[in-house]
């Protein structure tokens, strides 16, 4: 399992009970057998979950799920945001904006 953490500041995740304080990224790949009971057609089985991790260093109860086929793609595209995106601040993306 990899994980990362920044020791400056904190940002945060929004989860099923509010926001929290959120320091850092556990990485945990999951290979799901083919009579998994979440076995629809399109269920991709091979897949690296992101969670977030708390400003206690506790894993947060929430994930996503990146089809490890496309990993590289994910990571090209977080890239691209960092270094391209001229967004000064977040706000719109918390307030139903861009993407909510």
């Amino acid at each position: 399992m990899g994980k990362i953490s920044w020791s400056e500041g904190k940002t945060q995740f929004l989860g099923k009970n509010g926001y929290f304080g959120c320091a850092g990224f556990e990485f945990e790949r999951f290979r799901f057998a083919k009579n998994h009971r979440k076995d629809w057609p399109g269920f991709l089985r091979d897949v690296i979950r992101v969670y977030p991790v708390t400003t206690r260093e506790k894993r947060g109860r929430c994930f996503i799920e990146i089809p490890t086929k496309w990993a590289g793609l994910f990571m090209k595209a977080l890239d691209s945001e960092a270094t391209h995106n001229s967004q000064i601040d977040g706000q719109e993306a918390f307030e139903g904006g861009r993407n909510g």
